[in-house]
């Protein structure tokens, strides 16, 4: 996938030499997960969940070219409690990702909890998703349900 970086913004280039060392530092990452064997979680100590596509997910061997999350970008939670945040089951559709031969994967959320935030930048560049290694293909932020 060494070609995808052409078509990643600049800017994004110069993040990806920060995030990778962050992503190994400070989360935990599961790969893949118990709940969802084409998720990969990676948990940060303070208990938020980043959530990615594992390598074996077949959108990303088919190369992906569009992501929709429909109308869960356009809501932003407020404050501590996180007020407004949409609420998550396992099974909750996160997002659709559309690979190169047309097929349309559903990506659920694979954890209970909130929705902090969605990566608004793989809907303009879904080739971001197959870069796992650098942080910066991250579909979500989800604030886990505690047990």
């Amino acid at each position: 996938h060494g070609d995808l970086s052409l078509s990643v913004p600049s800017a994004s280039i110069r993040v990806m030499a920060v995030m990778k060392p962050i992503i190994e530092k400070y989360y935990e990452v599961h790969d893949p997960s118990p709940e969802d064997p084409a998720l990969r979680f990676a948990r940060h100590a303070n208990g938020l969940v980043v959530i990615f596509l594992s390598r074996a997910h077949p959108a990303l061997a088919a190369g992906v070219v569009r992501v929709d999350f429909e109308k869960k970008r356009d809501r932003a939670p407020e404050g501590k409690s996180k007020k407004g945040a949409i609420l998550l089951q396992i099974d909750t559709i996160l997002c659709y990702v559309v690979d190169r031969n047309g097929v349309k994967h559903t990506i659920r959320t694979g954890c209970s909890g909130k929705l902090l935030e969605v990566n608004t930048e793989i809907v303009e560049h879904p080739e971001l998703l197959h870069e796992l290694d650098s942080g910066l293909g991250w579909i979500a932020i989800a604030q886990p349900r505690s047990r």
